[in-house]
């Protein structure tokens, strides 16, 4: 048994510990070769295929093979996926842990040898859909670390689920689509821009589109309200085009979508010291009727390690909705649950917010701690929390 130590890459790939055996096993190994193959295939297409982030490729069993110890550090280093987190309710789409039989197929893995494969197919939507091309407003530079891109997308109507095409895919990180009413546009773009957040406005409607992760589902843009995405690009080392292109699915009838967004507006983490915050919201005084939470859509920037979202039922048995100890701002995913979760009259939602201030956090890397707050600025901190139910007409 040989132990390697992580090193740093810049690179994502997939995820997990650092046990990888040197020693080669008798017999044929080309089934376990196909299964990594179809492993790899279904968990890191997502960033790693065309058009994804990822800045190693991975569509092709030939590069595969080429990246075969990068791939295995990464995963069992537990690198990567670039989010992990524990639901006790399930969530829907990419984003999930990789399992022990998972880690265990990875670690060995020993024959990397080209076998027949192909990328899994993209199904086509079978609903109508409206493209609207955003054209690019201002290139994203070629050297720097962060961008944000806030843009009003004009469209009104419902609409059964919302997709982006990037003109660079490899520079986007996430996208964020929120509904606002029109008086309060131009100052959620100008918070937007600056911050990647909506500084004090208050969303009628918000969800996250991180790679890989499901786009919203349904939503509707009345003839009062404006559609804006914020897309949080980095720099790829070459100027790139922010510009791209939406797809909207047409529905037929309206959603019975609520939102609820709750946050605090004002913290300060001290330097050199760790800071709990936490929401707690009961989502049945603010419709008065029992609903089922379909998303949620936390958010926290570069201080915050920890995020942990639980319900709390009447008779006080709690439930786990969503835990990661690893809060990335650039790479969290959006959160939708694969079943819509009962929330009742007595019910309620706490979300534990950690932040982190201290010499271990990237942010202070190179640099002595200071004083950080709350606010629109592009390194002020946030903690907020928007639940998307379906609620009964």
């Amino acid at each position: 048994m040989r132990v390697f130590t992580l090193l740093s890459t810049g690179v994502g790939l997939c995820a997990l510990a650092i046990a990888l055996s040197t020693s080669s096993a008798p017999g044929d190994d080309t089934s376990a070769n196909k299964a990594v193959h179809e492993l790899i295939a279904k968990e890191c297409f997502p960033c790693h295929g065309a058009g994804g982030i990822g800045q190693i490729r991975l569509d092709s069993s030939e590069r595969i093979v080429q990246h075969q110890k990068l791939i295995t550090r990464q995963i069992m280093s537990g690198a990567m996926p670039p989010h992990s987190y524990e639901s006790e309710v399930g969530l829907a789409g990419h984003a999930r842990q990789l399992t022990d039989e998972d880690r265990l197929l990875i670690q060995q893995w020993r024959t990397a040898s080209v076998i027949p494969f192909s990328p899994p197919a993209t199904q086509a939507s079978s609903t109508p859909v409206v493209a609207l091309t955003v054209p690019q407003k201002a290139p994203i530079p070629a050297i720097g670390s962060n961008s944000f891109r806030a843009r009003e997308v004009k469209v009104t109507g419902d609409f059964a689920g919302l997709r982006i095409v990037p003109n660079a895919p490899a520079s986007l990180r996430y996208s964020m689509i929120v509904v606002v009413r029109k008086e309060k546009v131009a100052e959620a773009l100008k918070a937007a821009d600056r911050s990647g957040t909506l500084g004090e406005v208050v969303p009628e409607y918000m969800a996250r589109l991180g790679q890989g992760s499901p786009g919203p589902g349904a939503f509707s843009v009345p003839k009062e309200m404006c559609l804006i995405v914020i897309n949080h690009f980095k720099s790829t080392g070459k100027e790139e085009s922010d510009g791209f292109r939406v797809e909207l699915e047409k529905a037929a009838k309206p959603a019975p979508i609520r939102h609820s967004y709750y946050r605090d507006p004002n913290f300060e983490i001290p330097a050199k010291k760790t800071l709990e915050q936490t929401l707690t919201v009961s989502p049945h005084d603010d419709f008065n009727q029992d609903a089922e939470l379909v998303s949620i859509v936390p958010e926290a920037k570069y201080y915050c390690e920890e995020i942990e979202v639980s319900l709390t039922a009447a008779n006080g048995d709690v439930k786990k909705l969503y835990h990661t100890r690893r809060w990335d701002f650039s790479f969290a995913p959006g959160i939708v649950f694969a079943k819509p979760v009962s929330v009742r009259e007595g019910d309620f939602i706490k979300a534990r917010f950690l932040y982190r201030n201290d010499d271990r956090c990237r942010m202070n890397e190179g640099r002595k701690p200071v004083l950080v707050k709350s606010g629109t600025g592009p390194e002020d901190e946030v903690c907020s929390l928007g639940l998307v139910f379906s609620v009964p007409r």
